[in-house]
């Protein structure tokens, strides 16, 4: 036969109640450390994503500049209607003409991607349902 244990009315003598209160303040000091930790990762990463935005910029743009200045100068010094300047002028549209049909497909991958994975999420949610509706019927 097994000895009943009467209920202890004082919680504070209870070594159960005080392992579940400090269990409950170091969960709630971890969270709040979690916070602090995330909050200052945010503060940090959009100057870290600045800072790497400009210098991608500032490289890209002297890089196209030293490339291109340096050749529409050499263009403007030859004269008109010769083959050396229209061959330069073509090649300057045809890569326009790239670029802008890069650009289109990407566009187009990207609406394509972005609507695969909405068809992705309502088979997901009708999967959903089928199981939630198999088990709760």
């Amino acid at each position: 036969m097994i000895a009943e244990h009467p209920a202890s009315t004082d919680t504070k003598n209870d070594p159960l109640q005080q392992v579940a209160a400090a269990m409950s303040s170091a969960a709630e000091a971890l969270k709040d450390g979690a916070s602090d930790a995330a909050k200052a990762v945010q503060r940090i990463v959009p100057q870290g994503k600045v800072s790497l935005s400009k210098a991608a910029y500032s490289c890209c743009y002297f890089l196209s500049y030293g490339v291109a200045f340096p050749t529409l100068f050499v263009t403007s010094l030859l004269p008109t209607n010769n083959p050396l300047s229209n061959g330069l002028h073509d090649g300057a549209a045809a890569a326009g003409d790239m670029v802008k049909d890069l650009r289109s497909r990407y566009e187009q991958k990207k609406v394509a991607r972005r609507e695969s994975l909405a068809a992705r999420a309502e088979e997901c949610e009708a999967i959903a349902e089928g199981v939630e509706a198999i088990a709760c019927g």
